[in-house]
């Protein structure tokens, strides 16, 4: 293209500009004149969360590597950001460690030749861009820029005839300005080794602004910030997940689904309290559609909030989220407010979608009178009685519509239980790894989401296990030998309890090698942990009886907490019992139950 006289432009879509840009009309109904090209580029605060590796949702900083090269490099500039940005890939990657050290003032600058010191004092002594391998070139050689250019390109394609002749030229121009022979050739071949992956210093500038202005915004208007940014990601559950854990550390709240108060996006919303959250969005759910919920939405401002279930029915034609779409809000709670027996209703959308097409064919028939009549119809007077849905059935129901779970994390029934074993949470992992000593030993706990099985260089086979636990995920590294075992035991949907030893790599990071697993209602008889049911339905109280009826005698105690009539009755039933991973997931099963916990 060049020889032809034309000039190639790539050109590049980013979707971070435009959640940028989201965010800043979001800030603009408080802040009026606020504009992002204005913010201050030496935050101190900006840089603090930087520095903690708090960069989740931040445009290339967000990986776990880069969020462990951070915590090390402690920025303080906006150059820094861009060194980082341009080192922070194969082949420069390696420069990481001396650029941290020689910036903390662990290891000494040093200059290939003092007349370089002028262009490489900005990173240290070491070469990260190509304008930098230009500039040496006509310090050193007499080089013009044009020329400069020509050996830039020839060292980063690695042009063996074009780089003979540029080395020649560069050791000729060398000596003109009274270096040696051996010095000029040294020189080139460090150069050149440098320049093979050299970064666009414009361009990593370019990269580092959009990173460091979403993290500016994340550190002043974390709320809004992140609304954008999950409105964008909605379709990518392990994001969205990975982003609710990161609302949990700032201490920000999410609320569920609602259908008054959620919208097709992802949306700012204050509480009673008049705390900031952020509201999931309707879209982001399985088998919703974005635009029948902008449909609904719109319908809700015309028509008014839902004041019930048969409200909703009467006001919105259901064909517009079908079948799916309705069990998908149905299952994750969406019309809790309106409508607390979720089973019920569930069982009830066949009704619901027959009752919504008459009422549409009528009003395409005209048949007005007999519109207004089916309109003002309770058809929830119609729906058969059953009881609602078990914790089970929640927790499950709950991660098929979001992909994630938000108010039914099956660890949360095991909070005291991990603090007895000592549980290593995945939030400890998200701070800074500076003070904890090598090859330590943990204990983590959680379900596991996937198994990758990999093959080392030497052709063994190993796999990379990641669990998610009520603040994250974490990835632990399984042996061979390992693996057969945790298949022998291993059963979908179970919490499981590693002890693993903690590794800290080169690269800032972390492996998690595991070294003993086994499930975690092993350690409940263990220890006589007692076991406390919180009684929505007295009707589980039957069910209840004839599951512990079943069981053994071991060290466990019974507790009962009722709920009955705006009143709380704690019993103890005096009966110890054994408990076991079988009759744990058949309490688990029973309806009627809110809650259960471990002590």
């Amino acid at each position: 293209i060049e020889k032809a006289g034309l000039v190639k432009f790539d050109i590049l879509g980013l979707k971070t500009l435009s959640i940028i840009a989201g965010t800043e009309k979001l800030i603009r109904k408080e802040k009026k004149n606020f504009k992002i090209s204005e913010i201050n580029l030496n935050d101190n605060k900006t840089f603090e969360d930087l520095s903690n590796g708090q960069t989740v949702g931040v445009f290339q900083l967000e990986s776990r590597g880069m969020q462990s090269a951070l915590r090390g490099l402690k920025p303080d500039r906006f150059e820094d950001i861009i060194a980082v940005v341009a080192l922070y890939r194969p082949g420069p990657m390696e420069n990481i460690p001396s650029y941290i050290s020689r910036k903390h003032g662990k290891e000494k600058v040093q200059y290939m030749h003092k007349n370089l010191s002028s262009i490489l004092e900005e990173t240290y002594g070491i070469f990260i861009y190509q304008e930098q391998v230009m500039q040496a070139a006509q310090i050193l050689a007499g080089y013009t820029l044009s020329s400069a250019d020509i050996l830039r390109r020839a060292m980063g394609k690695k042009d063996k005839v074009e780089m003979a002749m540029q080395n020649r030229k560069f050791v000729e121009g060398a000596k003109l300005k009274g270096l040696s022979s051996n010095n000029a050739n040294e020189i080139f071949e460090q150069i050149s080794a440098f320049a093979g992956y050299g970064f666009n210093k414009s361009h990593a500038a370019a990269y580092a602004l959009i990173a460091y202005q979403c993290a500016w915004l994340k550190s002043h208007y974390p709320h809004e910030f992140f609304s954008c940014l999950m409105s964008y990601d909605s379709d990518n559950t392990d994001k969205i997940s990975d982003y609710i854990n990161d609302l949990k550390r700032l201490s920000i709240k999410f609320l569920p689904p609602d259908i008054n108060m959620s919208y097709n996006y992802f949306s700012v919303e204050k509480n009673k309290k008049l705390e900031k959250c952020v509201r999931c969005s309707l879209s982001s759910l399985k088998n919703v559609g974005n635009e029948a919920i902008k449909s609904m939405v719109q319908i809700r401002n015309e028509k008014g909030k839902f004041l019930d279930i048969d409200d909703f029915i009467n006001k919105v034609p259901l064909n517009l989220l079908g079948k799916r779409g309705m069990e998908s809000l149905v299952k994750c709670g969406t019309f809790d407010k309106i409508y607390k027996n979720r089973n019920k209703l569930f069982n009830s959308i066949p009704i619901m979608l027959l009752h919504s097409q008459k009422t549409l064919k009528d009003i395409r028939n005209n048949q007005g009178s007999l519109f207004n009549t089916i309109s003002n119809l309770e058809l929830s007077k119609s729906f058969s009685e059953t009881s609602d849905w078990c914790i089970a059935e929640n927790e499950l129901n709950e991660l098929s519509s979001l992909g994630y779970y938000l108010n039914y994390h099956p660890l949360k029934s095991y909070t005291n239980v991990l603090k007895k074993l000592n549980i290593t949470s995945s939030y400890f992992f998200q701070k800074s790894l500076e003070q904890i000593e090598n090859n330590r030993f943990l204990k983590v706990a959680g379900i596991v989401k996937k198994v990758l099985k990999r093959k080392t260089q030497k052709g063994d086979t190993y796999a990379l296990i990641e669990i998610n636990d009520i603040y994250g995920n974490l990835e632990i590294v399984f042996d061979e030998l390992n693996l057969e075992k945790f298949y022998e035991i291993y059963e979908k949907n179970s919490i499981y309890v590693f002890d693993v030893e903690l590794r800290l790599d080169n690269n800032f990071g972390y492996r998690l090698i595991q070294k003993r697993i086994f499930p975690i209602t092993e350690v409940l008889d263990r220890y006589g942990l007692d076991i406390e049911f919180d009684i929505e339905d007295l009707v589980s109280l039957k069910a209840i009886k004839e599951k512990i009826d079943l069981n053994s005698v071991g060290n466990s105690n019974i507790m009962l907490n009722i709920r009955n009539d705006n009143k709380n009755i704690s019993l103890n039933l005096n009966k110890k019992v054994s408990l076991n991973n079988a009759s744990i997931k058949q309490f688990f099963q029973i309806s009627g139950i809110r809650a259960i916990n471990f002590y």
